[in-house]
């Protein structure tokens, strides 16, 4: 499905999907130090570190850390993964 949607409208589709092991979408490419979603996923293909700097880049944008130390679950996903985050159950996942 991403290599079509790929061919139809790169940008578009790099935007929309999760990216790196903490599945940061790609339209928070600029949250996260990127030029572009281009940039964003071509960094992420050539190197794990990458994926891990940008996933705290995210989280401290998201003003997260303490929620994070303190394992305020709740607080962290809400933050994290957006106002749906009890919907998906990821504070309890976490």
């Amino acid at each position: 499905m991403f290599s079509f949607a790929r061919r139809l409208d790169e940008t578009a589709a790099l935007l929309s999907i999760s990216m790196g092991l903490a599945q940061i979408m790609g339209f928070n490419h600029a949250t996260v130090g990127f030029a572009g979603a281009q940039a964003m996923f071509q960094a992420f293909s050539a190197s794990v570190a990458e994926q891990i700097a940008a996933f705290f880049r995210f989280v401290e944008s998201k003003q997260v850390v303490g929620a994070m130390q303190t394992e305020d679950y709740r607080t962290f996903a809400r933050g994290y993964n957006g106002p749906s985050y009890a919907q998906n159950r990821y504070d309890i996942k976490l």
